[in-house]
């Protein structure tokens, strides 16, 4: 007999394949809900990561598992830790290529 646990990660499959086709079949709206989850993983913005999780619970006790082991404001999530965190990569990059001083482009 499936346990709890098996049954809460059937569950958590079978929605994440309908949303996938929702999103294949083009439905109006189907995206919005990737595309928030996104800004807000950009953002490093929890609250709304735990909100927009398939199981939010489950993700507000992971990521406290791997806060424990961080000190200051997390900037990286656990999957790839803060040395390879991709997100966090791309805005130090961002920042580097950003114009010094307001000057544009042009005219540097």
């Amino acid at each position: 007999m499936p346990t709890a646990e098996d049954v809460r990660a059937g569950v958590a499959a079978f929605r994440i394949a309908a949303h996938a086709a929702d999103v294949a079949r083009g439905l109006p709206g189907a995206r919005r809900w990737d595309d928030e989850m996104a800004r807000a993983r950009a953002a490093f913005d929890w609250e709304g990561q735990f909100r927009l999780a398939l199981d939010g619970p489950a993700a507000r006790e992971r990521f406290e598992r791997s806060r424990s082991s961080c000190a200051g404001p997390p900037d990286h999530c656990s999957m790839c830790g803060r040395e390879f965190c991709a997100i966090r990569t791309s805005q130090r990059l961002s920042q580097r290529n950003e114009p010094k001083g307001g000057q544009t482009e042009a005219g540097q």
